[in-house]
Parts: structure tokens; C-alpha cells; sequence
């Protein structure tokens, strides 16, 4: 009742229901509670009995408070346990609070921690890239040094081997030099007039040959001497090379004609050439006093700067490419002629070759157009020689200006092959070649006669020289050479131009080997050239495979097109070259092969051939330009059955 009416709830008069309701929702405080038990203790133990003066209680009012009881019981129990778990909760909110703030404490300074790092590591990636690059400079400016010395060393060289080769020339020359059959009555230690005069005019060629080349070379070697002080001046680190890079060196110096080949040194009668022709001068076989001197302040670099690590790198992976299509008796090998470095093949047979073969490629091809030829010429028994021409794939490309056109030359050529066949120990040597290579192998038994013993051609026919000069230009719109109209594109430079990157040069490859676009429109013409704004479109060409034509692309790709076009820049050069000759007949067995479908050179040219080479053997195939890769075993039968009845007839000093 006390609680009711603190709690402002009215009560009904004289209800003993609602009374009973009210005590059964009071809560009562602790005072109250610790009382009642005694209260009802006392009522319970009193002396005296107030039955009579109370009510008696109904069963439903008991059987309601026994319902009632364990509500009055057990809310306090729930009042604790809420408090406990309220406070078990702050707790746990507290911990993630706590938590949440070491954990963004600590991602705020692993972040400053990672932000030093960064820093340190981009000034130690700057400085690990100022190395590299002082590290490159340092390698160019010693392989600069060492490309010097070898200039001034290989000038030497040259020097003394164009006086053997002049003294071996002039005594050559006051000996007969003939093929005929000797007369069954004569005195052989008495020369007939006309023999004498024979000598006398061999004599006197041989002096001015010695002349003119001694004239040429002085002016060179001058200059090339300024170019080489001027190099070694500004090389600050100077190479170091151990003993064995030095023998390397110098056998890539001198070339391969000191090792490998003593069993060439001999011709076919059996007569020994001089040996010594063929060993280096002594400065060659040591480092020379300047290198020594250079290589004493050089701290040890494994060698890396020898011959361009870069450079021999390509090399090798060049020539494992070429195992793969070459038959395994041919190696590639590198050589100084009269001071160009030339890339060339060379091929072993089993036991004595029978003589030697050179093969020279044409544009745009390479020495290994020559794949499936070689394995032939080996099974035969020839020595194979088959260079990278000027200008091509590794071997150098002098740019033309500022160099002088006449690298290009065909008499510049010859002395080179004559170089080349000196280096190897051969005398007389076969001559095969295609496209430009056939108009080389013809001009080198105009100027070397002495040189050469046969020669086969596929797809050029032989133009004597002329005494007149006509332009390329002019023969074209005269409707001389219309299919030559090709050539004006590519001397023009304006095929240089567009074609730039390696990409670009293996479309033009593509188009050049007969890529044709998906409506079979052509990617060259010979009388327009190469359509540029189709080589996108072009599809791949059936002349080789993929990887053969990357291998071509990478190898064009090392000095560009420009070498490769200064060939049709070289007209002029050579007419005024060839007045000097006196002889435009090629006397030696000529083998002519003709492509019966060759657009750029038709065998229509070929008609005034017999005028010219009186020992001519004409051949046909039936196909295109491309012949030694579309008709291969055609063509390698008809060259196989021509030398094997000319060199058996002829008993030449091949």
C-alpha cells in the first residue's frame, strides 16, 4: 500500500483483489526483506491464536501467489546478470578500441619505415645506374683504344704483306705463263721472240700494278694513321687482354689462312707455295710496345673488352642459327680485308680438296642463300668460301658519304677476294655467284685472270665493258633495261628512308622474296620497285620458313639497308675503273644458268654472251629469280655435271 501510494496509483475502496495484485508487484527494498521472515516467524510462535480473526484464503488466490513467487525470485538474478554482461561488453569494446589504436599506431609507422626504404632504394637504383652507364663509357672508350691499335698494327700488316705479294707478282711475271703444248722440236732453255716480248709485257703489267697500288696506299695509310692518333688520344681507359684473347685476336687479325690450312698449300702438280707467305710479320705476333704499355694501368675485367663482347655474342648465336641449316663441315669465321672485316663461310671436305670454290650472293641475300649448294660443293671435295659481301648482315657497311663509293667497286672487290684467297693459302680458285654475285665473279676474271680457273653464274648474264657511260637513268627510259627500273628506287635513297626498323626490313624482305597481299597484288615490281603502303599487308612468302626469315631481318637489321643499296649507287665508279682494262674476254670455262621466269634479269640479256667467253655453256631452269632456293636440286645437278667434266678434262692449278 505504501509503495501504491508513493507511486501516485489510485486504489480502489474496500478491494482486497486489488490489494493483493498491488503487494505482488512491489519490489521490495532490503530493509523489508531481512524483516519479514521474523515478522512471520513471530505470528507463526505467537502464544495466542488470530485464526478467528482472519480471513480465511481461497485456493485461488493461493495457487496464484504460488505462480507469482518465482517472478518475485528470480528478477534480481536477471538484473545482475544484464549488469554483468553490460559490463563484460564495455570491456570487450574497450579491448577493440585499444586494439584499433596500436594497430593504426603501428600501420603509421611501418608506413614512415617503408617511405625510408623507398628512398633508399631509388638512390641506390640511381647510383647502380650512373655505374652502368660510366661502366659502358669506360667499355666504349676502351674498345675504342683497342680498335686503334689495331688499325696501326694492321697497317703494318697490310704493308708487308702487299710487298710479298708484289715481289711474288714481278717474279712471277718473267716466267712464261701458258697452257699450250710444248713443240716436239725445240730448245726448251730458249724462248722464241714472241715469248720474249710475252715476259717483257707480263713484266711491265706487273710494275704498273705495283705502282698504282703503291700510290694508293700511301694517301690511306696516311690518313688513316691521323684517324688512328686522333682515336687513341681520346680514349681514356685503355683495354686489357690476357695471352690467350691476344692469339684470338691476332688470328682474327691475320685471318684464317695460318691455321687449318696447311694441306691447301700446295697445287695441283704437287708444287709447294712458301709458306711464310702466310705467317704474320713478327709485330703482329706480340702485342705491340704501345698495347703492352696501355695494358699495365688496366685492372682485370674477365676480358670483356676484347673484340666487343656484344659484337662476338651476336656471332655465336648467329652461327648456331646456321648449324641448323648448314651442313656441320661449315664455320663462320671473321677477317681483315685490306681494312674491312668481312664475315664469311667456309666449308671442309674429307681429306685434299680438289680446289677451291668461292660463292658470292647478290641483293638482298646473304652468304647462307648459298644452304643448298654448299653440302653439294663439300660431297665433291672442293674447299667452299662463301662471304658476307660489303655492306651486308656483319660485315662492315662504310657509309657512303662520308666514305667513298669505291668500296663498292668491282676492282675493290677483287683485291679483296685476292686477299682472301692469300689468307686461305690458294692460288687459283672457282667462282660461282647470283644476282650481284655473278657480275662480281665475271669483273674478277677481268682484273685477276691469273686468279681464276672456271666460273658459273645463275641468273646474270655477262655485260662486257663499255667506252661510253650511259646512266642508269637514261638506260632505263630509253627502253634499253626497262626492268631495271627498279634500281632508280634504290639508288634514290628513298627505300632507306622509309625502312628503318627491323620490323620494317622484314616486310621488305617478305615483298622482295615474293610476298603478295590477300588479293595476290605483289609487294615489288621490277619496274616500279617496292609498293611501301603495301608492305603491311603483305602475306608471309613460300621461299622460307619464319625463323629464316628473322634470321635475314636480324642480319640486315646490324647496319641497316644502306651498305646493301650503295651496290646500285656504283656505276659510275666502275666504268671509270674498267677503262683500264685492256681485255673484256673471259677466257676460262663460263657456266650460265638462265631462270626461264626471272623478271629482273631474262635470259634475253644473255645474247651477246658467246661474243665475249668462248668457252660458254648455257643451262636453263625452269622458274623464278630465287632459283637456288626454288629448283635446288635442278640447279646443283647442272653445276655438279659442268664441273665435274670441265675439271676432269682440264688437268688447271686449281
Amino acid at each position: 500500500m505504501y509503495v501504491s501510494r508513493h507511486l501516485g496509483i489510485p486504489q480502489p475502496a474496500n478491494s482486497y483483489a486489488c490489494r493483493a495484485v498491488a503487494s505482488a508487484v512491489i519490489v521490495p527494498g532490503t530493509e523489508e526483506q531481512s524483516t519479514q521472515p521474523l515478522e512471520s516467524a513471530k505470528r507463526r510462535n505467537s502464544s495466542f491464536s488470530e485464526e478467528s480473526s482472519k480471513r480465511p484464503r481461497l485456493a485461488s488466490e493461493i495457487s496464484r501467489n504460488q505462480t507469482e513467487a518465482p517472478y518475485t525470485t528470480t528478477e534480481p538474478a536477471r538484473v545482475s546478470d544484464r549488469r554483468k554482461s553490460g559490463q563484460l561488453e564495455e570491456r570487450k569494446r574497450g579491448q577493440r578500441l585499444f586494439g584499433a589504436l596500436l594497430g593504426t599506431l603501428s600501420q603509421s609507422s611501418s608506413s614512415t619505415a617503408n617511405k625510408r626504404r623507398t628512398d633508399i632504394e631509388k638512390k641506390q637504383q640511381a647510383k647502380l645506374e650512373l655505374q652502368a652507364e660510366e661502366h659502358e663509357e669506360q667499355k666504349k672508350q676502351r674498345l675504342k683504344s683497342l680498335m686503334a691499335v689495331r688499325r696501326k698494327e694492321q697497317k703494318k700488316y697490310d704493308k708487308q704483306s702487299m710487298h710479298i705479294r708484289h715481289s711474288n707478282m714481278l717474279a712471277q711475271a718473267h716466267f712464261l705463263q701458258t697452257n699450250a703444248e710444248p713443240r716436239l722440236c725445240y730448245k726448251p732453255w730458249e724462248l722464241l721472240p714472241a715469248e720474249d716480248a710475252r715476259i717483257k709485257s707480263q713484266v711491265e703489267e706487273a710494275e704498273g700494278i705495283i705502282q698504282r697500288e703503291a700510290a694508293q696506299y700511301e694517301p690511306q695509310t696516311a690518313e688513316d694513321s691521323t684517324e688512328s692518333q686522333a682515336a687513341a688520344g681520346s680514349a681514356v681507359i685503355e683495354p686489357r687482354v690476357n695471352s690467350e684473347q691476344q692469339t684470338d685476336a691476332a688470328k682474327e687479325t691475320v685471318g684464317p689462312g695460318t691455321n687449318g690450312h696447311e694441306e691447301l698449300n700446295g697445287d695441283a702438280n704437287g708444287e709447294t707455295t712458301d709458306k711464310n707467305a702466310n705467317v704474320p710479320p713478327p709485330d703482329l705476333q706480340q702485342v705491340s710496345a704501345d698495347q703492352q704499355e696501355t695494358l699495365k694501368d688496366q685492372d682485370d675485367d674477365g676480358g670483356e673488352m676484347v673484340e666487343a663482347d656484344e659484337d662476338m655474342d651476336q656471332h655465336k648465336m648467329a652461327m648456331d642459327f646456321i648449324k641448323d641449316f648448314l651442313d656441320p663441315r661449315v664455320e663462320s669465321r671473321r677477317t681483315h680485308l685490306n681494312s674491312i672485316q668481312y664475315n664469311y663461310l667456309i666449308g671442309q671436305p674429307k681429306g685434299s680438296p680438289r680446289a677451291t670454290v668461292f660463292l658470292f650472293h647478290g641483293w638482298p641475300d646473304l652468304s647462307i642463300g648459298w644452304r643448298n649448294q654448299i653440302p653439294m660443293l663439300l660431297d665433291m671435295g672442293f674447299l667452299v668460301v662463301a662471304p658476307d659481301m660489303i655492306g651486308y648482315g656483319p660485315t662492315e657497311a662504310p657509309h657512303v658519304p662520308p666514305e667513298s663509293i669505291a668500296f663498292y667497286s668491282f676492282r675493290r672487290i677483287a683485291d679483296d677476294v685476292q686477299e682472301l684467297a692469300r689468307q686461305l693459302g690458294v692460288s687459283r680458285v672457282i667462282l660461282g655467284g647470283h644476282d650481284w654475285g655473278g657480275a662480281i665473279v665475271y669483273r674478277i676474271a677481268l682484273w685477276l685472270p691469273e686468279l681464276v680457273t672456271h666460273i658459273f653464274t645463275v641468273c646474270t648474264p655477262y655485260t662486257a665493258p663499255s667506252k661510253s657511260y650511259a646512266s642508269l637513268e637514261e638506260m632505263v627510259k630509253s627502253g634499253r633495261v626497262p626492268n631495271f627500273g627498279y634500281q632508280l628506287q634504290l639508288a634514290s635513297g628513298q627505300l632507306e628512308e622509309a625502312i628503318q626498323s627491323r620490323g620494317q626490313i622484314r616486310q621488305l624482305l617478305n615483298a622482295l622474296y615474293g610476298g603478295a597481299t590477300s588479293n595476290g597484288l605483289p609487294g615489288f615490281d621490277v619496274k616500279t620497285g617496292v609498293q611501301l603502303d603495301r608492305l603491311p599487308q603483305l602475306k608471309h612468302t613460300r621461299l622460307m620458313s619464319e625463323r629464316l626469315l628473322d634470321f635475314y631481318a636480324d642480319q640486315y637489321a646490324k647496319n641497316g639497308i644502306h651498305g646493301t643499296l650503295n651496290w646500285y649507287r656504283n656505276r659510275e665508279q666502275n666504268f671509270k675503273d674498267e677503262l683500264r682494262l685492256t681485255n673484256t674476254t673471259i677466257r676460262v670455262p663460263v657456266l650460265f644458268i638462265a631462270a626461264t621466269k626471272d623478271e629482273a634479269l631474262p635470259p634475253s640479256m644473255s645474247r651477246a654472251m658467246d661474243k665475249h667467253i668462248p668457252h660458254l655453256t648455257r643451262k636453263t631452269v625452269d622458274t623464278h629469280h630465287w632459283a637456288l632456293w626454288e629448283k635446288p636440286e635442278e640447279v646443283n645437278q647442272i653445276i655438279r655435271e659442268w664441273l665435274e667434266e670441265t675439271t676432269m678434262q682440264q688437268k688447271s692449278h686449281l
